[in-house]
């Protein structure tokens, strides 16, 4: 499984060349019932890509997988444009009868991105969304995501206290409850209430957030 997780990723990022590159293997754990493996080209260059997979056997029932890649053109400082990413990921805990599943595929025109002790904001123009997620794992979730944003900014004030809002257009649709919030949305109307407070339009979003991202 190791040289199969090392053969796949050394031969699927390509650079912005068109060529492949033989990506070097940063994190790479292999031990009994886990497999994890993280390859990425060279994070000096101006262009980056990267992509991982993981299995892992928690014992006690308690299974897990997830897989990610992803690609950005330009990036520099606090600044990145042109980015792509996909994700999936599933746990199961057959004991606790929980599951969860989840997936998802965004692209951004331009981000920005500083932080600074506990403060912190990160800015997307342009960004498109494609998600879904289901499961149960003490918090009830269920729901898609589906919308482009013109704009979208997510700032942490303090340790405990930020604040993210988003002008575009969606469909967003779901309910998820647990982890100290409550919310609910059907197609782009929506409202959240608890750690993150805040209410959902087709056009846009405005919330608050108490506590940390």
């Amino acid at each position: 499984l190791d040289s199969l997780l090392q053969e796949i990723f050394e031969n699927i990022i390509e650079n912005e060349s068109g060529g492949y590159i033989k990506g070097d293997i940063v994190k790479r754990n292999m031990t009994k019932g886990s497999a994890r493996v993280y390859t990425s080209s060279d994070p000096s260059r101006a262009s980056r890509a990267w992509a991982g997979a993981g299995a892992e056997d928690h014992g006690d029932g308690k299974y897990s997988a997830d897989a990610h890649a992803g690609v950005s053109t330009y990036k520099n400082w606090n600044h990145e444009a042109l980015t792509a990413n996909v994700s999936a990921s599933a746990e199961a805990d057959l004991q606790g009868m929980k599951v969860k599943a989840k997936g998802g595929l965004d692209t951004t025109i331009y981000t920005y991105q500083e932080e600074q002790g506990n403060a912190s904001v990160k800015c997307d123009v342009v960004k498109g969304k494609v998600a879904g997620e289901v499961g149960f794992d003490g918090c009830v979730k269920a729901g898609f995501q589906l919308g482009v944003d013109a704009v979208a900014l997510d700032a942490q004030l303090t340790k405990h206290f930020g604040y993210k809002g988003n002008l575009g257009v969606n469909i967003d649709s779901g309910v998820n409850v647990g982890d100290g919030s409550a919310s609910a949305s059907l197609f782009g109307m929506g409202l959240s209430i608890g750690r993150e407070t805040g209410i959902q339009t087709p056009f846009g979003s405005f919330k608050l957030r108490f506590g940390g991202r």
